[in-house]
């Protein structure tokens, strides 16, 4: 009799130790499945504030105008790192050849109301998702406009020079911000008449 009150009670002791073991488990999945909630809560947040910042940050890394073409030209603001400038680089490329184009045909405009205006150096470019405050140097900017309005000339050695100097610019502007630009600005802008033949001449060398 004594034994198996004996039985019963080691039993029971065992119950209680098994009932006393599973609520600490419980307890520690469920403090583990809170601490892993709260960890997956402060991921997701940090994603979005940093794609937020991002977001403000804009295509061109907030930065606009003169501080643009610093950065790009090898002087970037502080915060902002090389391979973020490698990044924006090949945006900035379509960016820049509008505003030649834009600035060489404001020129050209220009010149045949017989105006001569003040050439500025920036413009603000319309992009598929925003517009961009572009900067670029007076000299080149002074130099693409003046051709605009030069290449209305009849003559063909003269045409040869501002083909000439209109390279030279663009050329300089793009080897400046780092670019690499296939062929020749003033084949686009400026390209040579067409033969009887219905083909294109070449333009006379400089």
């Amino acid at each position: 009799m004594s034994f198996e009150l004996l039985l019963i009670g080691l039993l029971l002791i065992g119950l209680l130790m098994g009932v006393v073991f599973f609520i600490f488990l419980q307890d520690r999945l469920n403090a583990l499945e809170r601490r892993t909630q709260e960890a997956l809560h402060e991921l997701a947040t940090a994603k979005a504030q940093v794609s937020a910042k991002g977001g403000q940050r804009g295509a061109f890394l907030g930065l606009s105008g003169k501080d643009l073409w610093d950065a790009l030209s090898g002087t970037p603001p502080e915060g902002i790192s090389a391979e973020d400038v490698e990044d924006i680089r090949p945006r900035y490329a379509m960016i820049l050849q509008s505003h030649i184009e834009g600035l060489f045909q404001e020129g050209v405009m220009d010149g045949k109301m017989g105006l001569k205006g003040e050439a500025k150096n920036t413009r603000l470019v319309s992009t598929l998702k925003s517009k961009v405050d572009s900067w670029i140097p007076s000299a080149q900017a002074n130099t693409i406009y003046q051709c605009g309005i030069d290449s209305l000339s009849m003559a063909q050695e003269d045409l040869a020079r501002t083909r000439a100097a209109l390279d030279e610019a663009c050329k300089y502007l793009f080897e400046r911000a780092g670019i690499e630009h296939k062929g020749l600005m003033s084949s686009a802008l400026m390209p040579p008449p067409a033969t009887p033949g219905g083909t294109a001449s070449a333009a006379p060398a400089a």
